[in-house]
């Protein structure tokens, strides 16, 4: 019976967390009609927000989880993204692009950094999937760990709060997870290939040319840059899949009654619910 009325009642809940009378009277008033007990409310919202994380966590790690996903694709770093910017500046001016090789030890500015930048997302994106894979078990752990006191501050918090209890208990051991298999990957793979010799060999010159004038053109690339992507990799694919965790939240704050059926529909049509959507 539990497990049939998993998703309708997480909508139920995550709607009483909105009344403003008291959540936990109101909380009881609706699982008493129900025959349920408290307990059996937070396994139930155990069960849902373990579906809940098992979905972002597929969805994150799948072949171009995040590449083929806007809202969750990393882009390149943003020292990677302005010392293009600062080398193609220099790379058009002929004059400026000569006065750059005498300082930068005969390289010119376009064999830096060549027309490789959508290959280097791509593989950041990837690293990021490989990184994904740890996530569910990490998660399940913390919803398995979800105490009453727990469940019913996710109930009477705010629209994110679900999301929010995620991110408090898990991420330091996801950081820690993900680390791992993201340096495996960004060591042995493309990312690698394609960004480190750059990052090298420009940090022989950084010193040398940043906000140095070059011809009347002042440099405007940084002075160094890391090496290792790894763990701005880590940082963003953590952020991703919050943010899937979080739109799944959304998606049943916003529309409840889509999980609802059976004798919570008698709940949904009665007054204290709908003051709930107001």
């Amino acid at each position: 019976m539990i497990k049939r009325i998993v998703l309708p009642l997480l909508g139920l809940v995550l709607l009483l967390g909105g009344v403003t009378l008291s959540g936990c009277d109101k909380l009881n008033e609706v699982v008493s009609q129900l025959g349920l007990s408290n307990e059996d409310v937070v396994n139930g919202l155990r069960t849902a927000l373990d579906s809940s994380a098992n979905t972002s966590s597929l969805a994150a790690s799948k072949l171009n989880g995040f590449l083929m996903n806007e809202l969750i694709k990393i882009a390149a770093p943003p020292e990677v993204v302005d010392l293009k910017s600062a080398l193609d500046n220099v790379a058009v001016n002929p004059v400026v692009n000569a006065a750059f090789m005498v300082v930068a030890q005969g390289r010119p500015a376009d064999s830096f950094l060549s027309n490789n930048m959508g290959d280097l997302v791509a593989s950041i994106n990837h690293a990021a999937e490989k990184g994904s894979e740890q996530a569910y078990p990490i998660f399940k752990k913390a919803i398995t760990e979800m105490t009453i006191t727990d469940g019913l501050k996710i109930l009477q918090g705010g629209k994110t709060s679900a999301t929010d209890y995620l991110r408090e208990k898990t991420y330091k051991d996801l950081v820690a997870a993900f680390a791992e298999p993201i340096r495996s990957v960004v060591e042995s793979g493309e990312v690698s290939r394609l960004w480190k010799p750059v990052a090298e060999k420009y940090n022989k010159v950084g010193p040398w040319v940043s906000g140095k004038s070059l011809a009347g053109y002042t440099f405007t690339g940084p002075e160094h840059v890391n090496e290792d992507l790894s763990e701005y990799i880590t940082e963003k694919a953590m952020d991703g899949l919050f943010k899937l965790v979080a739109q799944e939240e959304a998606a049943i704050r916003e529309n409840p009654k889509k999980y609802a059926s059976g004798i919570i529909q008698k709940v949904f049509g009665s007054l204290e619910a709908k003051a709930a959507l107001k």
